[in-house]
């Protein structure tokens, strides 16, 4: 794995990286040593600011789904219907339903996710069996969505608020 830098996640810039040149302060994920180590050549060369592994940072899924108006409440109850489904996942951080304000019929289903390996198995074990849906008799509920798209991200960058 190698390593690349990147931009400091914290808005304070590289003044908030400590003296070892790793993270620090709320939202940024600090490395060890082996982080350190491989990044020397990037400050040496006068770049600035911490490096940061990008294999280390989680990775993003977004599933875009377009819902009919006339379906928005039963996906919206689909997914309170097995909220808590996910969480128990190794590997999984975060989780949001976004629902559109305006001018769209398309729903953002957010997650963040350790790794994609933890992504996959999720997907091949847990998250198969919730989107299989079903009855008592086997049949399947007619999906709320009328189209679908996966878009994958590596989190690159990261922020959260400060906690003076």
């Amino acid at each position: 794995m190698t390593a690349r830098a990147a931009v400091p996640a914290s808005p304070a810039g590289p003044a908030a990286a400590g003296a070892d040149g790793s993270a620090s302060g709320a939202g940024s994920r600090a490395f060890g040593a082996d982080t350190r180590a491989s990044c020397a050549g990037v400050r040496a060369s006068g770049a600035g600011g911490p490096c940061y592994r990008m294999d280390d940072m989680s990775i993003v899924k977004i599933n875009v789904l377009t819902v009919p108006e006339d379906q928005r409440e039963t996906l919206e109850k689909r997914f309170a219907a097995r909220a808590g489904s996910v969480e128990g996942s190794d590997g999984f951080e975060w989780f949001e339903l976004l629902r559109p304000v305006e001018g769209t019929d398309t729903y953002l289903v957010y997650t963040r996710w350790r790794t994609e390996e933890d992504f996959q198995n999720w997907m091949s074990g847990r998250g198969q069996a919730a989107h299989g849906g079903g009855s008592a008799g086997g049949e399947r509920p007619k999906p709320a969505a009328s189209d679908a798209t996966l878009w994958s991200f590596e989190v690159v960058q990261q922020a959260a608020p400060r906690q003076d």
